[in-house]
């Protein structure tokens, strides 16, 4: 896949050195990462999560539950198609892709994350993934290169930084970039929490600060509180419906479409479009039968229900899958 590089880049390990970035992030601590890699390599990869994540489901899934990348499906993706997927992690959206499309480039900043990933490709035996260690503000790609861009819960992630610059801003610009780098015609897709959400309403902790409702306070606000929480300055920022609409509108998409994946996008049951009135019967069913061991979430089931009735459901989902086409010449 040369032919989507500026320039010539060396490779260790199967994994494309675009970087000399020694930034590290995970689910895990650099040791611990390090010694799952080594147990994916020696033993295989899922006889490793399986022995080192049995008593944490949460993470187990976020591993191994490919339904994250079900909305795949709802894209006119073909054989021909080349995708990239921005933070790519422990691979759960570049493997099922990969099954599917000519071929997936795998970018994260993080090269432990590289390795599990290109070990788990490799022992699943698809070999149309490229593994790029790299940072999407300095990537290596030349324009209009892919069919597809993936932020899959990243976006919140791009505003942290140590220069100072505003994290909105941050976010602005790594969607330009994004914009740039697809063809005319592609698509970008967003995985991402809802600032509104019902769950947040209810006093579940913000799922990248661990702070109660802090989703709900004007920015100024919510950086007072994690200065004095988490003592650093408040960067993770998401958004209304309204404020994505806006961010990508500002960024030069349209076409912009809203799902509400329940119940997160990290576990995707189904795709429910935010602008069809016809199926919401059918969620409601849905919901109505659901059961959960947590009773913010049993909660939540109720309140949506009513909201469905109502047709207010749009504003208030967990999360949103969100969808943005690139307008063609």
């Amino acid at each position: 896949m040369n032919d989507l590089f500026k320039q010539i880049y060396p490779i260790h390990e199967g994994i494309y050195l675009c970087s000399e970035s020694g930034h590290y992030y995970s689910d895990l601590d650099n040791k611990r990462m390090s010694k799952l890699v080594a147990e994916c390599i020696s033993k295989g990869w899922r006889t490793a999560v399986k022995e080192n994540f049995y008593d944490n489901p949460f993470l187990f899934n976020i591993i191994t539950d490919e339904s994250r990348a079900d909305w795949q499906y709802l894209l006119p993706l073909t054989e021909d198609s080349v995708a990239l997927d921005i933070g790519a992690g422990w691979g759960t959206i570049s493997v099922p892709l990969a099954r599917n499309i000519k071929h997936v480039v795998s970018l994260d900043g993080t090269l432990d994350r590289l390795q599990f990933l290109s070990t788990r490709a490799k022992q699943e035996n698809i070999e149309n993934i490229t593994v790029i260690h790299a940072d999407i503000f300095k990537h290596p790609f030349k324009k209009e290169s892919f069919d597809l861009v993936s932020f899959n819960g990243v976006l919140e992630w791009v505003g942290l930084n140590d220069l100072g610059q505003n994290p909105q801003e941050r976010q602005k610009e790594a969607l330009r970039i994004a914009y740039s780098l697809l063809k005319p015609g592609g698509y970008l897709y967003i995985g991402i929490e809802n600032a509104l959400g019902l769950k947040y309403l209810l006093g579940e902790p913000d799922d990248h600060t661990g702070i109660k409702y802090i989703s709900y306070l004007s920015r100024e606000e919510a950086n007072e509180m994690n200065l004095k929480w988490n003592k650093n300055e408040y960067s993770t920022y998401t958004y209304t419906k309204q404020g994505y609409q806006q961010l990508l509108e500002v960024s030069g998409f349209s076409n912009i479409d809203f799902f509400y994946p329940h119940p997160d996008y990290k576990r995707i049951e189904f795709l429910y479009n935010l602008s069809e009135k016809n199926v919401s019967s059918y969620l409601v069913e849905f919901l109505r039968y659901t059961k959960s061991s947590s009773s913010i979430s049993e909660r939540v089931n109720d309140l949506e229900k009513f909201l469905i009735e109502y047709e207010q459901l749009s504003p208030f989902p967990a999360s949103y899958s969100i969808f943005a086409r690139k307008e063609e010449n």
